[in-house]
């Protein structure tokens, strides 16, 4: 589609497609149970959203939703919204969102007038499925289940979202199933295993990251590893390089950043316990480059696009 295509080539950081996202576009758009895998930051929400749309387009699906976007953890599901949204609409697609905090009158929305794509998690789906609601309908008549990050989804967690994959598959036929995943060992079995179809398609990335560098330091003398800290941080900033701090404690998160703000240091929390708008408040700053960083727990680990940090302190 002329739009998609000119869409994807406005975009700021656009420089051609790689190689396994035009081999994911052909085997997505054959309608084949594809994997995707690929380093962190090279594109693998487009290499499976580009398909997504034109498959859309071509079918000439409006009003009713056509593919079902799962990721593991919220923040991501929100991230990921944001991210197919930038390609969607300008082709004149509506992307929703279903998770836990989803209000009542969203969620009516949703059921009276679907999107084409709509982003959830596994836990919305289960509730929705193992009782019959008013939402029911969304999971049970659509064409393209697409399964972000299914690395997460390993041991017993997996083996009960493997059961929950095929009950979808059971209420919607002929569904096209396309996962993403950083690389792992036995992608193509554990794959296989988690759809339930051994007809599934592994595409692989020859995409590098970046080099990495691994420094390991410890305080001397009478230096507290708080003021090590707080050295490193001003000295990250002066090279307007940003970063993120991760600790164990949420007393100990607040703790450092009072600190840090008595040094005249821009550093935001993210920690559990926070409300939805002051997460997406830090979040939105933090990719802005509105902070020098971010000291945080674990919560921040898994779920947005972090590609602009610098430095990782952990």
């Amino acid at each position: 589609d002329s739009t998609l295509k000119e869409t994807i080539k406005s975009s700021p950081y656009y420089e051609g497609l790689y190689s396994y996202q035009k081999k994911s576009f052909e085997e997505i758009m054959d309608r084949k149970n594809v994997t995707i895998t690929a380093p962190t930051g090279t594109g693998k929400t487009l290499s499976f959203t580009m398909p997504m749309i034109q498959r859309i387009i071509n079918e000439g699906v409006r009003n009713k939703i056509f593919a079902v976007v799962v990721s593991p953890v919220k923040p991501l599901t929100s991230d990921q919204r944001a991210q197919i949204k930038k390609y969607a609409e300008p082709c004149g697609l509506r992307v929703g969102m279903r998770t836990g905090a989803t209000t009542k009158k969203e969620a009516e929305e949703l059921s009276s007038n679907p999107p084409e794509i709509l982003c959830t998690n596994f836990d919305s789906i289960y509730r929705h499925l193992l009782k019959p609601t008013n939402y029911t309908p969304l999971f049970t008549n659509f064409s393209m289940l697409i399964i972000d990050e299914i690395h997460y989804y390993s041991g017993i967690h997996g083996s009960n979202i493997h059961h929950l994959v095929q009950a979808l598959v059971r209420h919607n036929k002929d569904l096209q199933i396309v996962g993403a995943s950083a690389t792992i060992d036995n992608l193509d079995k554990f794959s296989k295993k988690l759809f339930g179809k051994e007809n599934t398609e592994v595409v692989e990335s020859n995409q590098k990251n970046g080099s990495t560098e691994f420094v390991m330091m410890e305080p001397f003398g009478e230096t507290s590893i708080t003021k090590l800290l707080l050295n490193i941080c001003k000295f990250l900033r002066e090279k307007e390089m940003q970063f993120l701090i991760f600790w164990d404690s949420k007393k100990a998160v607040e703790e450092f950043a009072y600190i840090a703000k008595l040094n005249r240091l821009n550093i935001g929390t993210h920690r559990a316990g926070y409300s939805e708008w002051e997460r997406k408040d830090i979040e939105t700053k933090l990719k802005n480059r509105k902070l020098d960083g971010v000291v945080c727990t674990p919560t921040l680990e898994l779920g947005i696009d972090i590609g602009s940090i610098d430095v990782v302190i952990s």
